[in-house]
């Protein structure tokens, strides 16, 4: 596998920065090679997505970075804007670029787009006349960040968490971000169920397909 890792992705008071580095220099120790953040309680990450991060956080950052570069272990940061997001407005994509950008500036080069836990259908109207369905303002808005991204970051690598994250993947939606999602972008996806124990070898040929 490409990437093995963890993402701090749950609901709840996040994890202190000593808790990150210690789950860095963890990760490093045990041959893994990821840690993405996004813990739903950071607002910045979520419900002010388009804000910078203050200086104070992204120094704390920085040092996480250097921590995972001494363990061999990439910082990856992930913003989810999808509650607010208007899809159609050209701006949203300028400010998830210049906030990617701010971490790119201290060695990260893997960005998450999480679209996890939101409502299922468009919610402003401008995105409603614009686009067919979420799934296709979804990839719209992946494929302008990544060229965007694209431009100022060598080897960027962009990982789409869709809103569909697990399950068989038969849904009109996956099937449809599957074939029309840029193959550059990764999509995560958890295994049959949210929090799946085991991902068997056929779990992974059937999402493939």
């Amino acid at each position: 596998m490409e990437f093995t890792g963890i993402v701090e992705g749950f609901y709840g008071k996040p994890w202190s920065m000593n808790s990150r580095i210690d789950m860095m220099k963890f990760l490093g120790k045990h041959g893994y090679n990821l840690y993405v953040y996004a813990p739903k309680g950071d607002p910045f990450h979520r419900a002010k997505w388009r804000e910078p991060y203050p200086q104070n956080m992204l120094n704390d950052f920085k040092e996480l970075v250097n921590v995972g570069n001494n363990a061999n272990v990439e910082f990856s940061i992930a913003i989810s804007p999808g509650l607010s997001l208007v899809y159609s407005k050209p701006k949203e994509v300028d400010l998830f670029v210049e906030k990617a950008l701010s971490f790119y500036e201290m060695g990260v080069k893997i960005f998450g787009l999480f679209f996890d836990d939101i409502p299922q259908m468009l919610q402003n109207n401008f995105d409603i006349q614009k686009f067919p369905d979420l799934v296709h303002a979804q990839i719209h808005f992946a494929h302008e960040v990544y060229k965007k991204l694209e431009l100022k970051v060598p080897d960027l690598k962009l990982m789409l968490c869709p809103t569909i994250y697990h399950g068989d993947g038969k849904s009109d939606y996956v099937q449809t971000l599957g074939k029309e999602l840029d193959r550059n972008i990764y999509i995560l996806w958890t295994g049959p169920q949210i929090c799946s124990e085991k991902i068997t070898k056929q779990d992974a040929v059937s999402i493939q397909n």
